[in-house]
């Protein structure tokens, strides 16, 4: 009876194995199954992403061809926050000016302004403290929790006011007089600005 039980039991045994192994086959296959479709996923939105970088870079490289057979040779630019396409564009020798990408003559740029502006105040952190050596003796003087004649340490951090800088640029247009240009760099307004001095003087 006892060699029938312990038969039984191994078959059972051995059946229970072999489904488990079966079922954690399946759970593998199906894991991997899973990997396989998201690493499919990926590389399709890699290449895709990879394509319509390169499109747009082609397109723009394009551009300033037709620009260059059309105007000339660039004179200069100057990067205004990360959109090339808003960038500032010279031909020099067409006297033409290109601004967050309209096209403009040189007559047509009347003035230029830049404002300083302040867009988040600093702040001041004060950190005070005691003296851990005289606050132990006053402790054991005093007694737990009463600490007298302790002398603190108090530390300052200060962070900076932040500004931008915003440039006025003056133009001969009825419909848009005024083009606004941001950037948080001192020396790309001044850059513009001066650009643009060049500019209104050349037209005198």
């Amino acid at each position: 009876m006892n060699v029938v039980l312990i038969c039984v039991g191994g078959l059972v045994l051995l059946l229970f194995s072999y489904y488990l192994v079966k079922e954690l086959k399946a759970i593998s296959d199906r894991q991997e199954k899973e990997n396989a479709e998201k690493e499919a996923e990926r590389k399709r939105l890699d290449k895709e992403r990879a394509e319509a970088t390169q499109k747009a870079q082609d397109e723009w490289e394009n551009l300033l061809k037709e620009r260059e057979q059309k105007f000339g040779s660039l004179t200069t630019k100057v990067a205004i926050g990360y959109n090339r396409k808003e960038y500032i564009y010279v031909y020099e020798d067409s006297k033409v000016i290109f601004i967050k990408g309209q096209e403009y003559r040189f007559n047509d740029i009347l003035s230029c302004t830049v404002e300083k502006n302040l867009y988040q105040k600093g702040t001041s952190t004060y950190t005070t403290t005691p003296d851990k050596g005289e606050m132990a003796v006053e402790e054991l003087l005093w007694g737990m929790g009463k600490k007298y004649n302790v002398s603190s340490t108090t530390k300052v951090e200060k962070t900076p006011d932040k500004y931008n800088y915003i440039v006025y640029v003056g133009v001969n247009s009825i419909k848009e007089p005024q083009i606004i240009l941001k950037t948080s760099f001192l020396d790309i307004a001044n850059k513009v600005k001066s650009l643009m001095d060049v500019i209104v003087n050349s037209n005198k």
